[in-house]
C-alpha cells in the first residue's frame, strides 16, 4: 500500500504539535521500553 506524499501544509501541521511534545513522546517512549524490558 503505497500513499502520495502529503501536502507540506499538512506535514507541518503534524509535525508542529509532535515537535511541541518531544519531550513527553520521549518519555512515554522510555518508560515503556523500561516496561517491556522487565518481562
Amino acid at each position: 500500500m503505497t500513499h502520495p506524499p502529503a501536502p507540506l501544509g499538512q506535514v507541518t501541521a503534524l509535525s508542529t504539535p509532535l515537535a511541541a511534545h518531544d519531550d513527553d513522546a520521549l518519555t512515554a517512549l522510555s518508560n515503556l521500553l523500561l516496561i517491556l524490558n522487565e518481562r
